[in-house]
């Protein structure tokens, strides 16, 4: 209210009435704008939080697939490395075995020979 009225006149009152009634106006205005800028704040806030869960989301699935993909090259590998341990686990034992037969061949060989030099 920019003018203070001293009188009830007709036309004091009616200078108040119009200036309350520009002021409620310009109240109302504001309080419109106020909520249309925080709709839209809102809407934008929203419009971003499903793009950033979306993204975020996407991101969860690559990081889920790249482990359960790991995991697996991981299992392949040791099943792998299992398998060749235990071939040469068993090409070892049959060098061992045919180690032992052929110290035995050559323990039995100088066993006969040497039971041959006593004979004579």
């Amino acid at each position: 209210m920019e003018h203070h009225f001293n009188s009830f006149t007709p036309e004091a009152m009616r200078g108040l009435g119009e200036q309350l009634a520009a002021d409620f106006r310009q109240r109302l205005d504001f309080i419109n704008q106020t909520r249309s800028h925080t709709a839209a704040l809102l809407d934008t806030f929203r419009h971003q939080h499903r793009a950033a869960e979306r993204q975020r989301r996407q991101q969860a699935a690559r990081a889920t697939n790249a482990r359960t993909l790991f995991a697996k090259d991981l299992k392949s590998s040791v099943h792998s490395l299992l398998g060749s341990f235990q071939l040469r686990q068993q090409e070892v034992a049959a060098n061992l075995r045919e180690m032992a037969g052929e110290l035995q061949s050559a323990r039995q060989a100088w066993r006969e020979r040497t039971r041959a030099r006593r004979r004579d």
